[in-house]
This record gives structure tokens, sequence and C-alpha cells, in this order.
């Protein structure tokens, strides 16, 4: 397993013991990334002024596709086929990988700074307001939401 963490526009890969493997060159500011493949990520561009997710081959450590977008791209969850991402306060989008086009889910509900995961036909989205999560299908069908301030109170470490 490798680890990866970013610098300005760089994408450093670590090898296990912590070594640097490799490092790719970015056109944006990258903000989440998402192993997609064995040898694929994708990674979203924040709100920097390129708006676009990157498609990284890992097994050549370079960027093989920039997909442009018409707006931020936070977090990611996605498969080889199609990526879950949110757009800010403008909501979660679909972005199918084979022709690129894309579709809405969640319609303008603040999806900044949260997380969102994938799993089988389901979507999973946090809220830092109102400390919870929310589950939809595909469609973007509300399945339901977990509200629970102990536990998913967002809280900032003071060191």
């Amino acid at each position: 397993m490798k680890n990866i963490y970013f610098t300005a526009r760089n994408m450093k890969v670590l090898a296990a013991d912590g070594s640097l493997d490799y490092d790719v060159k970015l056109r944006h500011y990258a903000y989440d990334v998402e192993c997609i493949d064995i040898d694929t990520l994708a990674v979203t561009s924040g709100d920097s002024n390129s708006k676009c997710i990157s498609i990284v081959d890992m097994k050549y450590n370079r960027v093989k596709k920039r997909i442009p977008l018409n707006s931020d791209s936070y977090e990611i969850a996605g498969t080889d086929r199609d990526l879950i991402y949110s757009r800010g306060r403008k909501g979660i989008q679909r972005l199918n990988l084979q022709d690129n086009s894309s579709s809405q889910i969640v319609p303008e509900e603040n999806t900044t700074y949260c997380y969102v995961a994938r799993f089988g036909n389901k979507i999973y989205h946090t809220n830092h307001i109102t400390n919870s999560v929310t589950c939809y299908d595909l469609k973007g069908d509300k399945q339901w939401t977990f509200n629970n301030d102990t536990i998913l109170k967002y809280q900032t470490l003071s060191l």
C-alpha cells in the first residue's frame, strides 16, 4: 500500500518504508483523491481556478486525463466507471468516466467540507453543520439520515 500526500501542485507517492516512490505534477491544487482501480487515481481540484478532475496513471506516474468541470470539486468517491463528488454549496454530482457526462444527484445542498462515500448503489454524505450522515440512492433519493451530536459533532483539535 502506498501513501499519498500533496504539496502545492504535486502529488507525492510514498513507498511502504516512507521513502519517496515518485512525484506527479498537477496543473491544479489537489483537494481529494480516490483510488478508482489498482493503477488509477482521481484527484479533485477544490476551488482552484482549474475546475477539473485529474485522472492519474500510477503505473506510468503521470496525469493521463483532465476532465474539465463547470464547478468546483471537493470530496470524491467512485469506481472505474463513475465518480461521485461534492460541488461545495451546489450539491453532489455524478461523473460518467466513459463519456465524461455528468448529472446532479443531490441538488443545492451545502456539501462544503463534507465527506462523500459510495458503497454499492448507495451514497453517504456527512454534514458537519447538522452533525449528520445522510444516505442516498444513485438517483439522489434520500434513504435515511443519522443525527447524533455526541458522536458526529465537529470539533477542532487544540494542541
